[in-house]
């Protein structure tokens, strides 16, 4: 069962990558 360790971590990095890019996105509109 080596493959449970791949779920908590997608989903970790799928939680991060929408953080940035929603930070990303905000910076973007405020002129940064």
């Amino acid at each position: 069962m080596s493959w449970l360790w791949l779920i908590p971590a997608f989903l970790a990095g799928l939680v991060l990558g929408i953080t940035l890019v929603i930070a990303g996105a905000a910076n973007s509109m405020e002129g940064y």
